[in-house]
């Protein structure tokens, strides 16, 4: 009866096991901007002559392939004073595409116009980013839509 029983518990075990081990992250999706360095947007990323002309990030998407390609589109605003009309302000979409390579939730992006490269990882529904650009690191937080 022992053995019956021991037989029947592996069996039960075996049918009951998780055979995949843990679920395999999800990288690919798109992604909405939440933070810049921690911060809500706006985000000002330059400003330049005491607000003689001002960047700022209000919005962006990062979109991740299948096929491990990418595609950003940021919105920022341009404010500035001309000589002439005074408080000039001017948004735009900038958008850069490129390729990334993933290992496990790592991953590394390559924008494929100016050959900027992005660091970072996913975790859950998050997607953090991180670039340099000179002696300033950017680090971007994303949400999965």
């Amino acid at each position: 009866m022992r053995r019956v029983l021991i037989g029947l518990l592996c069996a039960l075990s075996v049918a009951c096991s998780d055979d995949g081990g843990p679920e395999p992250i999800q990288i690919p999706g798109t992604y909405s901007l939440e933070t810049i360095n921690g911060r809500t947007l706006p985000y000002e990323l330059f400003n330049f002559l005491n607000g003689a002309y001002v960047l700022s990030q209000i919005s962006g998407t990062m979109t991740l392939n299948p096929n491990m390609t990418f595609r950003e589109e940021s919105r920022v605003r341009e404010s500035f004073v001309d000589a002439v009309l005074g408080p000039v302000t001017a948004d735009t979409t900038v958008v850069f595409t490129g390729t990334y390579e993933a290992q496990d939730s790592a991953l590394l992006l390559t924008a494929t116009q100016d050959a900027v490269v992005y660091f970072g990882f996913v975790s859950g529904n998050r997607l953090t980013l991180s670039y340099e650009v000179e002696d300033s690191l950017f680090t971007f937080v994303y949400r999965r839509n």
